[in-house]
């Protein structure tokens, strides 16, 4: 019988980036680089044109590689405008 995971909300974020992102919290790489960079762009309403643009460019890239995690990103709140 293989090894069985842990439930996701039981693991360390070292553990959730290991398991489903096949990414190692050990060192720097260019794909971790690039899994946190989405994840800070991915949640951010507030984030400029360009950083949208690098939003998309970034999911692309990680889905070629496999590695997209499936978040979808908020809506962008344009400046001056409140986020309800």
């Amino acid at each position: 019988m293989g090894s069985r995971r842990p439930a996701p909300d039981t693991m360390t974020a070292a553990q959730l980036y290991e398991s489903f992102f096949d990414l190692s919290t050990g060192g720097s790489g260019e794909w971790q680089e690039r899994l946190m960079r989405y994840g800070l762009l991915v949640g951010d309403p507030g984030r400029s044109a360009a950083e949208d643009m690098e939003l998309h460019e970034l999911r692309a890239q990680l889905a070629a590689a496999g590695r997209d995690p499936g978040w979808e990103p908020v809506p962008r709140v344009a400046s001056g405008e409140t986020v309800a």
